[in-house]
């Protein structure tokens, strides 16, 4: 399979609209908010378009429409009064955004690493138990473990 590139709001169009059609995506990421778990320019997720009866859960990596840009990023807290999720990228040490259900395009339902072709599970136990420790943990803390884990994973 070629490799293309195209300029982002082209490409997350073309995403948008897969999903509306209610097919899956399958691209390659861009960008280190989501280190360690998911590493730019070299893994690749799957996401899967939502419906009315999708429930978004804590710790779920959600694709979403967040000041006219997409982002993929991890489900941090539930909705509250005002209908809104706390999102946060994985590598990210104290940012959060927030998102209304309609903002949120799809849900990561797989994770590969590199050219590899056996997918990893985001919602398995043990990465479930990654997501609510890493999450819980001090963001100074996570900005020592991610100096640490970049010099590691270059």
């Amino acid at each position: 399979m070629g490799e293309k590139i195209v300029p982002n709001e082209l490409f997350f169009a073309w995403v948008a609209e897969e999903l509306k059609q209610g097919k899956s995506v399958k691209f390659k990421v861009n960008g280190t908010s989501m280190l360690p778990l998911i590493r730019s320019e070299k893994d690749f997720v799957t996401v899967t378009p939502i419906n009315r009866e999708t429930s978004i859960s804590k710790y779920d990596i959600v694709l979403f429409k967040y000041n006219d840009r997409h982002v993929l990023h991890r489900v941090i807290g539930l909705a509250d009064g005002n209908g809104k999720f706390r999102l946060r990228g994985d590598g990210s040490y104290f940012a959060e955004e927030s998102c209304t259900y309609s903002d949120i395009l799809g849900v990561v339902t797989q994770i590969y690493r590199g050219e590899s072709t056996k997918a990893i599970n985001p919602n398995s136990r043990t990465l479930r138990l990654y997501a609510r420790l890493w999450h819980s943990m001090p963001g100074f803390f996570r900005r020592f473990a991610l100096k640490v884990l970049k010099r590691i994973l270059r």
